[in-house]
């Protein structure tokens, strides 16, 4: 379960810390609806009512986000160098 007192942002430095997200950019992208799957930033589930974008890394390790969860992996990644 997220702690709920840090905010998405340290959430996903912290897992680009530890390697839970891989500080790799995506080779694609693609969205749709979410199905209730957590999200990969936040850890909340991305509803049927929310948009999920769904970011292939390697292999068949996929990431899928919130469109704000999304936008932070991407500036994180880019202050890391990652293009």
């Amino acid at each position: 379960m997220p702690d709920r007192k840090s905010s998405i942002a340290d959430r996903i430095r912290a897992k680009l810390g530890t390697g839970d997200l891989r500080c790799i950019g995506p080779k694609n992208m693609w969205d749709g609806f979410g199905d209730g799957n957590p999200c990969d930033g936040c850890g909340e589930p991305i509803l049927t009512t929310d948009v999920e974008y769904a970011f292939a890394i390697i292999g068949d390790l996929i990431y899928r986000f919130h469109i704000g969860c999304a936008g932070i992996w991407q500036a994180e990644l880019k202050r890391h160098g990652v293009t």
